[in-house]
């Protein structure tokens, strides 16, 4: 490449003043260079030298273009493509929320009694309250107060019973299985425990 460079050069200092014959019409020469920058940048300068490619001064009108890519024959690579974000792992096991809408009624009077729950292994069979002596059921099934089934969230349109006396009631939420066995919870550094959550709401006179 470094000899046909040099008499590439040679022709072109020879052709610019006029030493060798040429036919007295226009002329386009195209020439491909190919090779690192580090090569072919001393042969741009050495034609930028002579004059060649500049304008105003090239008697030739040669036009040089640097193009850079990939190597000649080859098709340059396509990107690789970004890999996806992986979603979000679930949530653990677990109550997430507790609503009881209102929070106060009167005996006779329905309230709306919701809790959340996480259950990615769908280990959760039933969700019940327990206040004092007085236990029911939530639901998951789109009825019986529960918009949406199977959401995870466990909801029921309950009517206070006369049993309940004025004041301010708290109960708790649990868990069990399809076996009617509570659901425990299973946390590093602790001791296995029923899945169960708080609540409290008030009845008026």
């Amino acid at each position: 490449m470094k000899r046909f460079v040099r008499g590439l050069v040679f022709g072109m200092a020879l052709l610019s003043l006029g030493l060798l014959p040429i036919a007295q019409a226009e002329v386009t020469i195209s020439i491909t260079l190919t090779g690192s920058i580090e090569e072919i940048l001393p042969i741009l300068q050495q034609l930028q030298g002579l004059g060649i490619g500049v304008s105003g001064q090239d008697p030739l009108k040669l036009n040089v273009h640097s193009v850079m890519g990939a190597e000649a024959g080859q098709t340059p690579a396509e990107p690789a493509p970004a890999p996806e974000a992986a979603p979000p792992p679930p949530p653990p096991l677990g109550f997430t929320g507790v609503v009881v809408a209102p929070s106060a009624a009167k005996v006779g009077e329905t309230m709306t009694f919701t809790a959340t729950l996480s259950d990615p292994d769908h280990v959760v069979d039933t969700v019940a309250i327990t206040v004092g002596e007085l236990k029911f059921d939530l639901f998951d099934n789109g009825a019986n107060g529960d918009v949406t089934a199977m959401d995870g969230t466990w909801s029921r349109a309950y009517e206070l019973p006369a049993t309940l006396t004025a004041g301010t009631h708290t109960g708790a939420i649990q868990a069990y299985d399809v076996n009617g066995e509570p659901v425990m919870l299973k946390e590093e550094g602790k001791d296995p425990a029923p899945l169960t959550t708080e609540l409290s709401f008030s009845v008026t006179e």
